[in-house]
């Protein structure tokens, strides 16, 4: 039986180009689906955060040219300024629709390039 549950990840950007952002992001986005085995049906929603040093392009703008995510619904959010926090960083919460665990789910979680250190598991 599907449930609703939560799939994280987070990356860094090389910069802050759109190239680069783009780049981030689809790299952070196909790990967290292929790893999961998530179909676009099943995602509910998904929520971007970026630091505040990211200026140029947005995560949803990525996901919904790039990846044809037309009918999920897509938020980006500046994550709190913290003086020893991440630079370029691309954090997202993926709300999708289920059958594995939670406990499950968590062990596919994504932290990819400087990213790694936030979830060391």
């Amino acid at each position: 039986m599907n449930q609703f549950r939560g799939i994280r990840g987070a990356t860094t950007s090389d910069g802050n180009s759109q190239s680069e952002i783009e780049e981030a992001t689809l790299e952070l986005l196909q790990a967290c689906i292929s790893k999961n085995d998530v179909e676009i049906e099943d995602i509910a929603a998904a929520i971007f955060t970026v630091s505040q040093d990211i200026t140029t392009y947005n995560p949803a703008t990525v996901a919904r040219k790039k990846l044809n995510w037309n009918f999920v619904p897509l938020l980006d959010v500046y994550q709190a300024p913290i003086s020893s926090d991440l630079k370029y960083c691309i954090r997202v919460l993926l709300l999708v629709n289920s059958n594995k665990s939670q406990e499950e789910l968590s062990k596919n979680f994504q932290y990819l390039k400087n990213a790694k250190h936030l979830r060391e598991n």
